[in-house]
């Protein structure tokens, strides 16, 4: 995740990112992730904590929202299965 000089310093580069840890270093608030994916903030917590996933076009729409934003996030550096 990079913006202009790299906001990926925020997050630890060793380590793939997580969708909060994305989020956060965004300062995006789930209430924003939940209504570019159309579904409930309790849906982006449970996804933040690896209960549920997103489906590949709420995925899509979440890159864009961050692309849009500036944030280049590849799909392979976050991972879906942590906190």
């Amino acid at each position: 995740m990079k913006q202009k000089g790299g906001i990926k310093n925020m997050v630890n580069i060793r380590e793939r990112l997580t969708l909060k840890s994305c989020r956060i270093a965004a300062g995006v608030k789930a209430e924003e992730i939940a209504n570019v994916a159309g579904v409930t903030v309790d849906t982006v917590y449970k996804w933040e904590r690896g209960r549920s996933f997103p489906n590949a076009p709420q995925i899509v729409r979440i890159l864009n929202f961050y692309a849009d934003r500036g944030y280049t996030i590849d799909v392979n550096d976050i991972n879906f299965f942590t906190q």
